[in-house]
């Protein structure tokens, strides 16, 4: 033990001889030739170590949490998805979005369901579509669709659609513009099979029954507008 001014100081391999604990040294003595410790000897390195680690683990906890919000809205799109095609089913309404940059053409199950096609198969193109319609209805619907894509403007019309087993249906088009800083980026719309809604039977209503061995006479008549489709391909109303 030496005594210096301020303070003792003690020779710690003399301490650990005589097993003297250093919590017994008067308040500010110096420990002498104490052996470095991993803590101190590497201090800064363990510290920043521990920090890096923090940082690590909630930089995963985030990671964790953002896969779990993303599950979770991956599962209710899922759901919404489901109800959807459910409603559709159910209302007998075909949804579609037309890309008019790319020509992308997208179809519900549902619609895919109206026109007796396989989605396998995929989406027929707009061009491809004149087979599906009639073709006064088809040339009406074209119009419809470039007035829609030269200036944004929607459109409803009921037009006679052909199913893949040649049998026709009615159909309650519509069609909307969807725009990005004024510029069209696609279309969206529906084709409802309103033979299936309410207060909308066909044959016989709203006049006379036609006499459906003449082919010249028309197949379905829609109610509310006197609307009908033609077995040979022409129509009036």
């Amino acid at each position: 033990m030496k005594e210096s001014i301020n303070r003792f100081m003690f020779d710690f391999r003399q301490m650990e001889r005589w097993n003297i604990p250093i919590d017994r040294l008067p308040a500010g003595s110096m420990v002498m030739y104490k052996p470095i410790s991993f803590f101190e000897a590497y201090r800064g390195l363990v510290i920043g170590t521990v920090i890096v680690f923090i940082i690590l683990l909630s930089a995963i906890g985030a990671l964790l949490v953002n896969i779990y919000r993303r599950k979770q809205a991956e599962e209710g799109l899922r759901h919404n998805q489901a109800m959807l095609a459910r409603t559709e089913s159910i209302a007998h309404v075909g949804s579609w979005e037309w890309d008019v940059a790319t020509g992308a053409v997208i179809w519900s199950d549902e619609l895919f369901r109206i026109f007796q096609l396989n989605p396998a198969d995929g989406a027929p193109s707009f061009a491809d579509q004149r087979k599906l319609y009639y073709p006064e209805d088809i040339q009406q619907l074209r119009k419809a669709v470039d007035a829609a894509v030269g200036n944004g403007k929607s459109y409803e019309m009921e037009i006679c659609a052909i199913r893949k087993d040649g049998a026709t249906r009615v159909c309650l088009a519509r069609g909307y513009a969807e725009k990005m800083l004024k510029l069209l980026q696609r279309l969206i719309g529906e084709d409802i099979d309103i033979v299936w809604l309410p207060g909308k039977n066909l044959v016989g209503q709203g006049g006379s029954n036609p006499d459906r061995s003449d082919p010249g006479q028309p197949v379905y008549q829609l109610e509310r507008f006197n609307f009908w489709c033609w077995k040979n391909d022409h129509r009036d109303a």
